[in-house]
């Protein structure tokens, strides 16, 4: 992870900050309290879970590629989520309205109830929902699609036979077949266990995603292509290049 990829979060997550701020202030009636209409617009955005070794970032890269959007993986946020600097901007905000939205919007979360000690994921939380609203964002692992709301996005799962997998991992990082059964189903023993923690759900529940998809049967650009045409019947957003004139794949693997 460079440094100019964690300015670069930094600066968007100050605009967005600065605009939730203009979009507060009322020319004439500076005192009047944000209406919930008012609040900000989430959205649009896809997140992707995945088992590990499911290739998730090819497809998001794809899927980057296809739509113009900026691609946050599992590293980055969690960077954006230790930098102290950034902490301020979003909490010190400039305008107190804008801080007690995010708040308010945090306090809302079903999950959020049992977790005010945790200082860190309260900031995880924020930044995410930072990046929601600005928008056009795919956002990659760590339970990202319990914070965002599902009708302002699209969420999808990738998952695959745990072997296949394995052997995926070996060959990707030089290691032994049996070392990569072992990094793998810790790997996927720890990210279950951080939904759990943090969010209270089961990470492969089906009814948290639109689509689940198994890389084993569908390759990546298949499945970047079908994300895509999940936005056009979910949200009516279209690809650049493509039209409302496309015809829609079906909905189930």
């Amino acid at each position: 992870m460079t440094k100019r990829v964690r300015h670069d979060i930094h600066e968007l997550i100050d605009r967005q900050v600065f605009r939730w701020h203009e979009d507060s202030v009322a020319i004439g009636e500076p005192e009047l309290p944000r209406k919930p209409a008012d609040q900000p617009k989430i959205g649009p955005y896809v997140t992707i879970s995945r088992d590990f070794g499911c290739g998730a970032l090819v497809v998001a890269a794809i899927l980057s590629e296809k739509l113009g959007w900026q691609v946050y993986d599992k590293e980055i946020i969690d960077e954006v989520a230790r930098e102290s600097s950034l902490r301020r901007s979003v909490v010190e905000s400039h305008d107190e309205r804008v801080q007690n939205w995010i708040v308010e919007y945090v306090n809302n979360l079903t999950f959020m109830g049992e977790l005010s000690e945790s200082d860190f994921f309260h900031h995880f939380v924020r930044v995410v929902t930072a990046l929601g609203t600005h928008g056009k964002a795919i956002l990659v692992g760590r339970g990202t699609n319990f914070v965002l709301p599902a009708d302002r996005g699209v969420r999808v799962r990738l998952v695959a036979p745990f072997e296949m997998r394995a052997r995926w991992v070996a060959h990707r990082n030089a290691l032994d077949l049996d070392e990569a059964r072992r990094f793998v189903s810790k790997t996927d023993a720890d990210r279950a266990e951080f939904v759990r923690r943090h969010f209270h759900r089961d990470v492969a529940d089906a009814s948290a995603y639109d689509r689940i998809f198994d890389v084993s049967q569908i390759n990546h650009d298949a499945v970047a292509d079908a994300i895509v045409e999940m936005l056009e019947r979910k949200l009516g957003i279209y690809a650049p290049g493509r039209s409302s004139s496309v015809a829609a794949a079906p909905s189930v693997l």
